[in-house]
């Protein structure tokens, strides 16, 4: 999957389609992912409506082997969006699996790692921090999280 993912569905990064999903789904157990997955960022900006639509999309291909992930970095738009992930999980009978990413784990690795994000989106480590046109949101990412 991950080949097609640069193969096939590679659009500024690599992307995998629900057919691919169809296809290669065997013996796959599945997580609905970050704020970037389909169900939180549509429930960020779309609505919860449609996000419960890609919820019972991912329930009818995986049944018991898709797990609601619930992430708590202290960031705004996880408190925004995890309620209404509970919410949906226990309407639809969907387990729930706590996860955080961890990028380091040592302090003294913060610097380093964020250089890395800032060259990954091609900006300075100067660039002020927040949201919008000119802000760089890399050190929501940027956090020991041991």
């Amino acid at each position: 999957m991950s080949s097609k993912a640069y193969t096939d569905g590679f659009y500024y990064l690599p992307r995998i389609d629900r057919k691919i999903v169809e296809t290669y789904k065997e013996d796959l157990i599945v997580l609905t992912g970050n704020l970037y997955g389909e169900v939180p960022s549509k429930i960020l900006n779309v609505g919860e409506r449609q996000a419960e639509e890609a919820l019972l999309w991912w329930k009818t291909i995986f049944g018991a082997d898709l797990y609601v992930e619930i992430m708590r970095h202290h960031q705004e738009d996880e408190d925004r969006v995890n309620p209404v992930l509970i919410t949906l999980a226990q309407k639809h009978q969907v387990k729930l699996v706590a996860t955080n990413n961890t990028y380091y784990i040592d302090q003294e690795d913060a610097n380093a790692h964020d250089i890395l994000l800032c060259v990954k989106d091609g900006e300075k480590q100067a660039t002020p921090i927040g949201r919008g046109r000119g802000l760089s949101l890399r050190t929501t990412q940027s956090r020991v999280l041991f």
